[in-house]
């Protein structure tokens, strides 16, 4: 079984309410020598899509 891991917990964009925190994923995504370094939602179960709609 594959080591548990853990991810801090932000709050969402714009937000001031402790209640918006979720779990960040800090990554990069490659392609012909291109970079983009990002966020995306650590599946939890969430009610939104991983990586953010502009990605």
């Amino acid at each position: 079984m594959p080591e548990a891991r853990k991810f801090p917990f932000l709050a969402v964009t714009g937000s001031t309410q402790p209640t918006d925190l979720m779990p960040y994923l800090p990554l990069t995504l490659m392609r012909d020598g291109k970079s983009i370094d990002f966020l995306g939602l650590v599946d939890s179960s969430a009610s939104i899509n991983v990586l953010p709609y502009r990605i």
